[in-house]
């Protein structure tokens, strides 16, 4: 049960991918305050949906997908964004081009999260700005997420942070990663 309420969750993140760029196609800046509340529903369902994943009897069907979906839903606003007039189609389509090209020439996982980060803060940046009837729901929603995900954030943060310096060869900061993360 816990693996399918898990499957169940991940679907509707990838479904509000497609919904937030039919959103941007079709009604534009106007459904803004929309888009940033499915959006936080969507994310705290990722959330929830880990949880669940980790507690299941049995591996979810669609957990491999996970990540992949993680990422659709990040496009997904970036181009709600785009097609809703917040940002050049040119920006988008460039920086999508150069997120592809990096990610298929160093093949790792930390550099798409790299990649994703901006996304994520400009789609945020947009909403704090465009939408000032959400901004309680924003930070509401990222505090409840961050003490939720606070064990995950300590563990997972440092070694994505460590990654991309092995990957840039910055050994002095994944030996700097490597005591600070061994002291706690």
């Amino acid at each position: 049960m816990l693996a399918c309420a898990a499957d169940l969750l991940t679907l509707f993140r990838g479904l509000v991918a497609l919904w937030l760029v039919w959103l941007g196609a079709t009604r534009g800046a106007s459904a803004l305050p929309m888009a940033v509340t499915i959006t936080l529903i969507a994310w705290v369902g990722d959330s929830l949906d880990g949880w669940l994943a980790r507690r299941a009897r049995r591996p979810t069907l669609l957990g491999r997908y996970d990540f992949l979906v993680d990422v659709l839903l990040t496009w997904g606003a970036l181009l709600y964004i785009t097609l809703s007039g917040f940002l050049p189609m040119w920006v988008t389509a460039v920086y999508t081009l150069l997120a592809g090209v990096a990610v298929a020439a160093l093949q790792r996982k930390a550099v798409l999260v790299l990649f994703m980060r901006p996304v994520d803060l400009t789609c945020g940046v947009v909403a704090l700005t465009g939408a000032p009837e959400v901004r309680w729901m924003i930070a509401a929603t990222l505090a409840g997420l961050a003490v939720a995900q606070r064990q995950r954030l300590r563990t997972r943060l440092p070694r994505w942070l460590c990654e991309v310096a092995q990957m840039l060869h910055l050994s002095w900061l994944v030996e700097w990663i490597r005591r600070h993360r061994a002291r706690r």
